[in-house]
Order: C-alpha cells, then sequence, then structure tokens
C-alpha cells in the first residue's frame, strides 16, 4: 500500500513514518514540508494523511487561513492530477472550543470530506487528543515536552493550572491511525487515553530524574504509561552516564545500573592478578557471577563445613555462577591479565545493612 503523509517531518509524522515502514511494512511516499510542489507523487497514491497544520501565527486569522489553504491545496492537487486517494484528515479536540484553530480544523475537513465523497472515496477525520512521545518540541503544544526539556537542563518547571489532561502516547496514535486505514472507518482513542492531572506528571518526571538521571536507579515501570513516559523523558537526557570507579589495591568495581522496583543491582569488577576478592557470606542476598575476561578460580564452602567446591572458569567457558546463601565464597584471579567479571544481585546495596559476613573459604 502506497501511503502519503503531509506534515511528515512533524512530530506525529516522523513516528507515523516509521511506523508504517518499519513494523507495518507499508510503503510511505516522502512528499517533504512543502508538498503543494510535490504533486506528481500524488498519482499512485492508495492513501492520505493529512497531519499538516498551523497552529501559530501572526494573528488568529493566519492560523485560520493557513489551515484552509492547505485543505484546497490538497484538493487542487488532486484535481491537476485527476485522481483522489482515500484520505484521512488529523484533526483535534479544539474542535470543540469554538476558537479559530479548532473552527479551521472544521472547515477544512468539510472541504475534503465533500470533494472525497463526490469521488466515491474513503474520508475519515480522527481528533486526536494530547499527545506525548519522544522528540517532540518543547514549549510547543505538550506540556510533557515542555517539562522534560527543562528538568533535563536543570531547571523547574512551572504548572500553570493543574487539571487533569486526557494524554494518548504517540505510538498508540500511529496504531489507530493505521486501523483506521485497514477497517476504512474511524476507530475511537478512548481506551488508549490516559486522563491524568499535570501535577502527577511532574512529579513522576521529577522522579525519574532523580533516580534515573542523577543515581543510576531505573524507576519502577509497572505500567505502560509509565513506560511511555519514561521513553520519552529519556529522548530529552544525554544517553551518556558518568559512572564512579571505586579503587582500591586488589582492582576496581564499577556499579552499571540499579532498579527500583526490584531493587535489583549490576556491576562488575576488575581484579589484578594473582588476587582475591570475596571470603564473606550471605544470609539472603541472591548473586549470579558470570566472567567476562579472564580466568578465575572459584572456590565456595558452606558454613561450618569442611567441604570447599572448586572452579576453575575462564571468559570462553560462557558459564554463570550462583553463589548460595550461607556459601562463604571467593574468586581468585589466576590468569596473567586483569581478570573482568559481571554481578547480579537482587537488592541495592546498603552500607547500613550490608548482609556480609567475612570468612575464608579456606581455613588452611
Amino acid at each position: 500500500m502506497n501511503i502519503i503523509l503531509t506534515g511528515e517531518k512533524g512530530f506525529i509524522g516522523y513516528h507515523l513514518t516509521q511506523y508504517l515502514k518499519w513494523i507495518k511494512k507499508e510503503n510511505v511516499i516522502s512528499v517533504g514540508r512543502n508538498f503543494q510542489n510535490e504533486s506528481k507523487k500524488f498519482t499512485n497514491t492508495d492513501w492520505v494523511i493529512h497531519l499538516a497544520g498551523v497552529n501559530r501565527g501572526e494573528n488568529d486569522q493566519e492560523v485560520y487561513d493557513g489551515n484552509i489553504n492547505l485543505a484546497k491545496d490538497l484538493i487542487n492537487i488532486f484535481n491537476e492530477n485527476k485522481i483522489t486517494p482515500n484520505v484521512i484528515f488529523i484533526s483535534s479536540i479544539q474542535e470543540s472550543l469554538n476558537n479559530n484553530y479548532g473552527n479551521s480544523k472544521i472547515e477544512a475537513s468539510k472541504l475534503i470530506k465533500e470533494h472525497c465523497n463526490e469521488k466515491g472515496k474513503e474520508f475519515i477525520s480522527l481528533k486526536i487528543p494530547n499527545v506525548f512521545g519522544p522528540f517532540c518540541k518543547p514549549n510547543y503544544n505538550s506540556f510533557v515536552a515542555t517539562f522534560c526539556d527543562k528538568i533535563s537542563k536543570g531547571n523547574s518547571p512551572e504548572i500553570i493550572k493543574d487539571n487533569k489532561v486526557p494524554l494518548i502516547y504517540v505510538q498508540d496514535v500511529c496504531e489507530i491511525l493505521y486501523d483506521s486505514i485497514i477497517q476504512t472507518q474511524e476507530k475511537s482513542f478512548e481506551e488508549y487515553i490516559y486522563n491524568i492531572n499535570v501535577s502527577e506528571i511532574l512529579s513522576r518526571l521529577n522522579h525519574f530524574n532523580e533516580l534515573y538521571n542523577k543515581s543510576g536507579i531505573l524507576p519502577e515501570l509497572n505500567d505502560k504509561f509509565n513506560i511511555n513516559l519514561f521513553n520519552t523523558f529519556r529522548s530529552y537526557i544525554s544517553p551518556l552516564s558518568q559512572l564512579t570507579r571505586k579503587i582500591d589495591d586488589r582492582g576496581y568495581l564499577i556499579e552499571i545500573l540499579k532498579c527500583e522496583s526490584s531493587q535489583t543491582q549490576m556491576f562488575y569488577s576488575v581484579t589484578k592478578p594473582n588476587i582475591t576478592r570475596g571470603n564473606h557470606f550471605h544470609f539472603d542476598k541472591i548473586e549470579r557471577f558470570m566472567i567476562l575476561k579472564g580466568t578465575a578460580l572459584i572456590e565456595m564452602r558452606k558454613i561450618d563445613s569442611e567441604e570447599i567446591l572448586s572452579w576453575v572458569i575462564n571468559d570462553s567457558d560462557d558459564l554463570t555462577i550462583d553463589m548460595p546463601v550461607m556459601y562463604t565464597h571467593s574468586l581468585k584471579n589466576i590468569g596473567d591479565d586483569d581478570l573482568i567479571c559481571c554481578f547480579w544481585t537482587q537488592e541495592i546495596f546498603n552500607p547500613l545493612f550490608p548482609d556480609t559476613y567475612f570468612e575464608k573459604v579456606n581455613l588452611i
């Protein structure tokens, strides 16, 4: 199926282009920002999704005329090429607010609908709620984008009015638009909408910033909305995070990631040749190790037992080692180069309650 998006370079247009291209494997025909100059590309089109719109201008009349003129431009292209594809018209919930932007969307919709009806083509109008998602332009239409941008730059966003807002994630919009094409009928946004207070959004974003951006702790992602909001927030922060190298005479250790919900933690250590780490045990802590580089001697002994279990493991073995509770254990670098080992544990280390008790594996 050949699909053209007007306004393809905008926020929704970008996401919809990638959704159609990669997920649905449809052919998206690029017409650029000035689609009026690409009329020939419309000749082999099955559907046009009219996203292009004007919502900012020197005055209200400029906004109104801009949207009407875009609709007329589209109709002129159809007439010029003697074709009329099926059309999805992207409108706004502002149609009900009796303002120039909403009224212009109503009138533009009527113009295109009348033309499609005359030509016996499908026409679908979708009134999209407040959309949020990665890469949305801040200080424009989305307060979520503005909040993310300000927080990522160390500023404190201001709440103008703390009311409940219907929000929809941009990928959900893409899914509804595609379903509308496939089923040739207007699809409801209702089941995808999250009605949430502005203050709650700000609270969650600040929480993401404190945990993830500042402390390297993955926040609790217990529902789809939180995942979508977190992915939105991540698109505004640096992809690089400075980690702290904890150095001692054995080598060093770096914590990679911690998780708020499960309290899990990942880290890795670099151990110098002939150096031993560990010689301790835990009552509750769950640990799993893996050798990423080098050769290690792993030894463990159950507390109050004399039997020592031991393994020589190197990076090519692709083995993991689970440390049972109440087994004192040690890890020794028996190679000639640095030993790199990755660790996972189910809890974030708390120096006040370390659950770590020192006891040598080898009592001799």
